[in-house]
């Protein structure tokens, strides 16, 4: 279960899941009855109950024309639409006319009850300066985080068929067309996906009233806005008053600097760069002084850096997210790192070089205020987008990738990796060095005599990570990516 799922679904229904999931891994009935005896913390009767009403559904969703990851993901989908938290959210997306005495009533649960089992969705929106209303259904903080919030939710919950609820808008089809014309997305079926995820809940955020704050902030976008202002969005914003139909498009056009990291040059990704390149707000300066710091601690990434504009449209968008948002923002690499785990050498090394930038004092109010989980997160990007311009190895580590799930949903990672210069990709396993799988492949890895990295979709965050680490143990990579240096004099040249 990722992190959305832990917030909205109750303990029996976490259970339940964690039941289905030994079912599907276990098809021997004594083996499975003694792996539920030693996991799940709960009493006989308990657990015989819960059993019960699993082996029902799963009788149900099992196929043998369904993938043991598809039918995982559907019955958590199941789940989820029996979950009073995620009932309790499409609630405060749209009351249409209803009190939460209503919901409760509908849904037999007292108020109380209702409180509590939105606790913990509680407590997670309280990281970004959120909370939510219980009595009256609302969010509230600053709008930029809830739709931000509203919309990971959704996208992660996508992965397992959830739609989120909007109804087809009368004009959709056509700002989607007006959207991937002007903004810069490096995969189709990702860029469908979140262009219409945003298109929707923009709309119904806007429908019941709650409109994008104004920021002084959004003048780096302001030709993008112009452009905006006289298509498709203009004439769906038309009812509102100018200044609103303004900052929504200016927050909309920032939303699309939240994406992943471009690694391929286009005419789209240069206008970007020059959006930034022209500016002096602080996040530019930021960038432009990390960029410095790289030149004098690691002279030989800075050689495969330097003049790179796309590394360097990189480092404006990250910078730029966390000045609009000063501090930490709902983003799904946040969520799916949530989980701790133990970091691999290199990349100890790597933040360790990255955080004295981060931790250092520098003159933008925006980065010295942020609180330790931001710079972590902060940390992270920077680390993740130095990655493509690793130094180049003598010989290529040939990686095989092999899923059999929603391929897309394992784009930022795979792209981080095909972009090392001591990888590629091969499209035949048995000439690959290493392949990389979410499958089980304990007897083809004997047959096959290859190096095996798995991985789980469950924990794809933390995972990604992991990968890129047990890539750089199987080249044996000694070396240090920075060389010392130290962060005075970081000044212009």
């Amino acid at each position: 279960m990722d992190y959305f799922e832990k917030l909205l679904l109750d303990q029996n229904q976490q259970r339940k899941i964690q039941i289905f999931s030994v079912f599907l891994e276990e098809p021997v009935a004594s083996k499975r009855t003694k792996r539920l005896k030693a996991e799940l913390d709960v009493s006989t009767p308990t657990r015989i109950q819960l059993e019960s009403e699993v082996k029902t559904h799963f009788e149900q969703i099992v196929t043998v024309d369904k993938s043991p990851r598809a039918a995982y993901s559907e019955y958590i989908a199941l789940q989820l639409d029996q979950a009073v938290a995620y009932q309790f959210v499409l609630f405060c997306l749209d009351r249409h006319n209803r009190t939460v005495n209503d919901f409760c009533e509908q849904f037999f649960v007292s108020l109380s009850t209702l409180q509590r089992r939105v606790e913990p969705l509680r407590s997670a929106l309280k990281e970004f300066d959120l909370s939510i209303n219980v009595g009256k259904g609302l969010f509230l903080g600053d709008e930029k985080k809830i739709r931000l919030f509203i919309f990971d939710l959704f996208y992660q919950l996508g992965q397992r068929g959830v739609v989120f609820p909007s109804p087809q808008l009368p004009f959709e089809e056509k700002l989607y067309q007006e959207i991937v014309d002007l903004f810069p997305f490096e995969n189709e079926l990702y860029r469908d996906k979140i262009t219409k995820l945003g298109i929707k809940v923009t709309f119904t955020r806007i429908k019941h009233g709650f409109f994008a704050p104004s920021s002084r902030k959004y003048a780096v976008l302001a030709p993008m806005v112009t452009q905006l202002k006289t298509g498709i969005m203009a004439e769906a914003l038309k009812e509102y008053p100018a200044n609103i139909q303004t900052q929504e498009i200016q927050l909309f056009c920032f939303f699309t600097m939240l994406g992943p990291f471009f690694h391929n040059d286009s005419e789209k990704v240069r206008k970007i760069y020059q959006l930034f390149h022209s500016h002096s707000n602080p996040s530019v300066l930021m960038a432009r002084k990390f960029y410095r710091f790289i030149k004098k601690t690691s002279p030989s990434v800075y050689a495969a850096v330097s003049q790179n504009n796309i590394f360097l449209t990189n480092l404006y968008c990250i910078f730029y997210a966390f000045y609009v948002f000063g501090g930490t923002f709902p983003n799904l690499q946040y969520f799916l790192l949530t989980e701790k785990f133990e970091m691999g050498s290199y990349f100890k090394y790597l933040t360790h070089e990255i955080r004295q930038f981060v931790e250092a004092g520098h003159d933008s109010k925006s980065f010295l205020d942020m609180s330790s989980e931001a710079k972590e997160f902060l940390i992270g990007a920077l680390s993740y987008v130095l990655i493509p311009y690793l130094e180049h190895r003598p010989k290529k580590l040939r990686l095989y990738f092999d899923t059999e799930y929603d391929y897309f949903f394992y784009q930022s990672f795979i792209s981080s990796i095909i972009q090392l210069k001591f990888v590629g990709m091969v499209r035949d396993p048995q000439i690959a060095d290493v392949i990389i799988t979410d499958r089980d492949m304990a007897q083809e890895t004997k047959s096959l005599d290859k190096s095996v990295i798995p991985f789980r979709i469950e924990e794809l965050g933390n995972e990604a990570r992991r990968v890129v680490d047990a890539i750089f143990d199987l080249v044996d990579f000694g070396k240090t990516i920075f060389i010392g240096g130290s962060l005075d004099d970081l000044s212009e040249e």
